[in-house]
C-alpha cells in the first residue's frame, strides 16, 4: 500500500507540473513525464519480478521469460500495467476533481461531474488520458478564477487601508485644532482675569481718581485688543476646521460608495456561488452550508427537520428524444413548481442534474410524506408541452426525518438518497419514506 500511495504522489505532482508550466498533456507527454521519475521507474520495474502496488499474489506481475517473442512480452507487461495503473489514476483524478468541486461556480459543477462520470467509465489508459486536456483546462480556469478574486481582494483591502489611514489623519488634524482652541481659550480667559485682578487692585490702593481712570482705560484698551486677536484666531481655526471636515466628509462619500460597489460585488459572488445558474434556486453548494446550520440547531436545540430528495424519471430520455434546452426547460418549470409546494421557511436546491432536494424545518415525517406527495401530484399534472405534443414527465421522492445518530450531512443524505431508489425500483413516480 506504501508503493500506491508513492505512485499516486508521483501522478499528482506531474499533473501539477503539467499545469504550472502550461504544457500540453497527451499519452506520449505524460509517458515521457513519468519515465523521467526514478521513483516510478523502480516502482514500475524492479527487474520485473513483482509490481510493489499488487495487493494479492494473483495480482503479482511475472517478467516474460526470453523466447524470441519479446514484442509479445511487451504488449502483456503494458497490459498488466493499464490493468493495475488505471485504478490508481483513476482514484487519483476522481480525488482530484472532488477536491476542486467546492471551488467551482455551478457552471462548472456540471463539467466536473461528467469528468467524474467519463473517468469512472473508463476502460482503459487511453480513456483516461483523453480527458486530460480537459481536465488540465478544468484546473487552470479554476485557479485562474481564484487568483482573480484574491486579487480584486487584496487591492480592495490595501485601498480600504489607505483610506482609513488618511481619515486617522484628518480626525486628528481636526483633535489638535480643539486641543489648539481650548489652549488659546485658557491663556485668553487667564489674560482677562489678570486685567481684572489688576483694576480690582488699582481701585483698592486708593490711588487718586485720574491714575486709576487712566489706568483702568489702558486696561480696558488692552482687553479689547487681546478680544480682537482672540476672535480673529478663532475664526481662522474655524476656516481650518471646516476645510477639514469638508475634506473628511469628502473622504467618507468617497469611502461610502466604494463600499456599496463591494457590497454589490459581494453580492454578485454569493449570487454565483449560492444560487443555480439554470432554475434561480439554490446550488448543491447552498444546501451543503444549510444542512450543516440545520443540524447544528438540531443538536444544540433538538429542532427537528425533515429532508426531500425529488429526482425527475427518466430524463436522461427527455434530454435525447427532445433535446437539452428543451430539458433545461423542463428542469426549470419543475424548480418552479415545487418551490409553490413549499412554504417559505422550507429551503430548495437543485442538487445536481435532474435532483433537488428540500429541507423542511420544524417538519416530521409524516408531514414531510404529505408535502412530498403534493409535489409528486403537482408534477404528474403539469403538462409540459412539446411542438404540440406533450412530454409526460413525473419525479421520484425519498423523505426522512433527522434523528440522533445523524452526526453528519453524510448520514441523513445517505437515508432520502436510498429512500429515492427505492422509489425508483418500485416504479417511480412515488414517494418512499426511512
Amino acid at each position: 500500500m506504501k508503493s500506491i500511495e508513492t505512485l499516486s504522489s508521483i501522478l499528482i505532482e506531474t499533473l501539477k507540473e503539467f499545469s504550472s508550466e502550461g504544457m500540453g498533456l497527451t499519452q506520449e507527454s505524460l509517458s515521457q513525464a513519468l519515465s523521467s521519475k526514478k521513483e516510478i521507474t523502480g516502482l514500475l520495474l524492479q527487474d520485473l519480478h513483482v509490481l510493489p502496488f499488487a495487493d494479492h499474489p494473483s495480482d503479482q506481475l511475472h517478467p516474460c521469460p526470453p523466447t524470441g517473442n519479446e514484442p509479445e512480452c511487451e504488449k502483456q507487461s503494458l497490459q498488466e500495467l493499464d490493468l493495475h495503473c488505471r485504478p490508481i489514476l483513476q482514484r487519483t483524478l476522481l480525488k482530484i476533481l472532488a477536491e476542486l468541486a467546492p471551488l467551482s461556480k455551478e457552471e462548472h459543477l456540471q463539467q466536473i461531474s461528467e469528468l467524474q462520470q467519463h473517468l469512472q467509465q473508463s476502460k482503459s489508459m487511453n480513456d483516461i488520458l483523453s480527458l486530460s486536456d480537459e481536465m488540465v483546462g478544468t484546473v487552470r480556469l479554476l485557479i485562474g478564477r481564484t487568483i482573480e478574486e484574491a486579487e480584486y481582494t487584496r487591492g480592495f483591502l490595501a485601498e480600504l487601508g489607505r483610506d482609513l489611514s488618511g481619515m486617522e489623519k484628518q480626525i486628528l488634524s481636526c483633535h489638535g485644532i480643539h486641543l489648539e482652541t481650548y489652549n488659546s481659550n485658557t491663556r485668553f480667559s487667564g489674560e482677562l482675569l489678570n486685567h481684572a485682578d489688576e483694576m480690582k487692585d488699582a481701585l483698592d490702593s486708593r490711588k487718586e481718581y485720574g491714575q486709576v481712570r487712566e489706568f483702568i482705560l489702558s486696561r480696558l484698551t488692552a482687553v479689547k485688543a487681546a478680544v480682537d486677536t482672540k476672535q480673529k484666531e478663532d475664526e481662522a481655526r474655524l476656516r481650518e476646521a471646516d476645510r477639514k471636515l469638508s475634506d473628511l466628509r469628502a473622504t467618507l462619500d468617497s469611502h461610502r460608495e466604494e463600499i456599496a460597489q463591494a457590497r454589490m460585488r459581494v453580492e454578485d459572488l454569493e449570487k454565483e456561488v449560492l444560487l443555480d445558474s439554470l432554475t434561480g434556486i439554490h446550488n448543491r453548494r447552498a444546501y451543503e452550508l444549510r444542512i450543516r446550520e440545520e443540524l447544528r440547531r438540531f443538536a444544540r436545540e433538538g429542532t427537528t427537520f425533515s429532508l426531500t430528495l425529488i429526482d425527475v424519471d427518466h430524463f436522461k430520455e427527455i434530454n435525447d428524444r427532445y433535446g437539452h434546452r428543451t430539458g433545461d426547460r423542463c428542469l426549470r418549470e419543475i424548480a418552479l413548481r415545487i418551490k409553490s409546494s413549499l412554504r417559505n421557511i422550507d429551503f430548495l436546491a437543485r442538487y445536481g442534474g435532474e435532483e433537488f432536494i428540500a429541507i423542511l424545518p420544524g417538519s416530521f415525517l409524516e408531514g414531510a410524506r404529505t408535502v412530498a406527495e403534493r409535489i409528486r401530484a403537482v408534477i404528474q399534472r403539469t403538462r409540459f408541452r412539446y411542438q404540440g405534443g406533450e412530454i409526460p414527465v413525473t419525479v421520484s421522492l425519498g423523505v426522512t426525518e433527522v434523528g440522533e445518530a445523524d452526526n453528519s450531512p453524510e448520514a441523513i443524505f445517505t437515508r432520502v438518497d436510498n429512500a429515492m431508489y427505492r422509489s425508483k425500483n418500485d416504479g417511480r413516480n412515488r414517494v418512499t419514506t426511512l
